[in-house]
């Protein structure tokens, strides 16, 4: 299971930001420090399956 702390919209044309993002997978958890926003909203897609 993936978590993404900020609440995101699904659109395609919203500016995504954050000064960190956590991702807690089964094995493990990451965490990203000032992420790009090209960064957060690729990683967003690829946990939401919307990156198929």
């Amino acid at each position: 299971m993936a978590a993404i702390a900020p609440s995101l919209s699904t659109s395609t044309q919203t500016r995504v930001s954050a000064s960190s993002c956590k991702v807690e997978f089964r094995h493990g958890n990451m965490t990203l420090e000032n992420p790009s926003p090209e960064l957060l909203t690729m990683l967003i897609r690829e946990l939401s399956g919307r990156g198929r």
